[in-house]
């Protein structure tokens, strides 16, 4: 009970007037809804026709698995030629095509299986990506064939069949790309919200700085009251603060905005809870090691800034020099940002065991830490 007070009081120190109201909970909804209003355009669908020319399996499921990519709606030319289709494209009744081969399939099995073409009239950003997918595709299908082509006609078929369900079954379509970033709006989103999330974060903890320099501390610890429940109390407030701005945030982008970046509210949720427990954190061990409050907001930026940049909050790492790639992955953002691609691309929750696994350790170690300075017997000791 006594940890509850506590964190309600905190709660009511840093939102509790309409200024911090404004800086942490309004100010950055209305930011990334700025970002959002800016920089995502509203989704155009893109024609695409298939001249699928092969009779085989493996040129179906090809076409099956292209069928299902968002923002193309793809229509069958079985009536047009491969100059036809090239026409079409040239002149803008359709905006882009694709050819499979004759005999796709028995070309795939013997390992001599010509190149998909893909026709277009220039390039663009959603042709590029449609591209990759292309080959990516092709080039799940051909170590398909090349595995079970040793394997009888009949027994090959019924094997790579097999395959293909079970792939289907899975959840994650033909392909699972395994590289790639998060890229335009997307990052820019998720990286704004980790950076706010760190800023309230670093802002609640300072209300433990502020307790600590003026003695309030000691006061405390004079009261009925455990030093576990005071860092209890503390570290509870910290995260309802944490907790309510992604909650705001989430709802106004997600059903005010219609932004959504392809993960479950509660699997987003359960991602950024992951990283404020990391923040709040390392706000803690910051704050048990800076001795003078006026030091706090100069240490803090020596931290925030630098780490939101390694980490990709606001570009991908792989565009960054390959030590800084190295040293993103000391970041809790990080692996937040890694956590939030997998889920875009359809990994399960025990899929992300890893990076939310490292965004714990980060919370368990920088807290224990923290928590272990800032004791208020140490403080009333000295």
């Amino acid at each position: 009970m006594n940890s509850l007070i506590i964190a309600w009081m905190m709660v009511r120190r840093t939102i509790g007037k309409p200024k911090g109201v404004l800086l942490y909970i309004i100010l950055p909804v209305i930011v990334i809804s700025v970002i959002i209003g800016l920089f995502h355009p509203e989704p155009s669908i893109k024609q695409v026709i298939l001249l699928n020319n092969d009779k085989g399996e493996l040129g179906q499921q090809l076409s099956a698995s292209l069928g299902g990519l968002e923002g193309i709606e793809l229509a069958a030319g079985a009536d047009l030629t491969a100059e036809q289709l090239r026409a079409w494209v040239e002149s803008g009744k359709a905006d882009a095509g694709i050819i499979v081969p004759e005999d796709y399939t028995a070309s795939l099995y013997a390992r001599q299986a010509e190149p998909l073409q893909l026709l277009r009239a220039k390039e663009e950003l959603w042709n590029v990506s449609l591209a990759v997918k292309l080959e990516a595709q092709d080039g799940m299908l051909r170590k398909l064939a090349a595995a079970a082509a040793a394997q009888g006609s009949a027994e090959r078929d019924a094997t790579v069949r097999g395959w293909l369900e079970e792939i289907q079954g899975s959840g994650i379509g033909y392909v699972k790309e395994q590289s790639g970033q998060v890229l335009d709006v997307t990052i820019m989103v998720i990286g704004m919200m980790l950076l706010f999330v760190m800023l309230l974060a670093n802002q609640s903890i300072l209300t433990v700085v502020q307790d600590r320099e003026q003695r309030t501390m000691q006061r405390m610890f004079t009261a009925p009251v455990g030093a576990g429940e005071i860092a209890l109390g503390n570290f509870l407030g910290s995260v309802l603060l944490g907790t309510m701005q992604q909650v705001l945030i989430l709802l106004t982008t997600r059903y005010l905005l219609g932004f959504d970046i392809g993960v479950s509210l509660p699997r987003m949720l359960l991602v950024m809870e992951c990283f404020l427990l990391s923040a709040v954190g390392i706000a803690t061990a910051v704050a048990a090691v800076v001795k003078n409050i006026s030091n706090f907001g100069y240490v803090n930026n020596l931290v925030v800034s630098p780490t939101c940049i390694l980490g990709g909050c606001f570009w991908p790492v792989a565009l960054m020099p390959e030590f800084m790639q190295k040293l993103s992955g000391f970041t809790p953002q990080r692996w937040a940002i890694i956590a939030l691609e997998e889920s875009i691309r359809g990994a399960t929750v025990y899929e992300l065991a890893l990076p939310l696994g490292i965004l714990l350790l980060f919370a368990f170690v920088l807290l224990g830490f923290g928590a272990t300075v800032l004791q208020p017997a140490r403080e009333a000791s000295r």
